[in-house]
């Protein structure tokens, strides 16, 4: 499993977090990624999916009401009116990896190993 000084050798901007939140969500990427199915690339997969988790809870932290971090979806002047293209909830969806650049590599990383959906018993079993 990769540790968090070397999560942190991979994603230097990310130096001044406690190891111990890395850890975190290095241990919540890895029940998400399967080390048979992604094989060589697993540690890659495990330190992305962590990076996005990570700089989502990070964005999440900072952001205020007034600065939402999703993309603007449609404007109105008249009565000012403003929509956001709000990702569903659901973390299997690409919108939700593309959020951070972390995500985007993954969810790149995800469509080569093919992995689609993994059933809760693959999970369990390891393959």
């Amino acid at each position: 499993m990769i540790t968090p000084t070397q999560f942190k050798e991979r994603f230097p901007e990310f130096d001044s977090i406690d190891d111990s939140r890395i850890l975190t969500f290095l241990n919540k990427a890895t029940l998400l990624v399967s080390e048979c199915k992604w094989g060589n690339l697993y540690d890659e997969g495990v330190a992305l999916l962590a990076a996005h988790y990570l700089a989502l809870s990070i964005l999440q932290e900072s952001a205020s009401s007034a600065t939402p971090s999703f993309p603007v979806s449609s404007k109105k002047v008249g009565d000012v009116q403003i929509n956001y293209a709000v990702p569903s909830v659901d973390s299997g969806t690409e919108a939700y990896y593309l959020r951070t650049p972390y995500g985007a590599e993954y969810w790149s990383l995800v469509r080569l190993v093919g992995m689609g959906a993994v059933a809760v018993s693959e999970l369990q079993t390891g393959c």
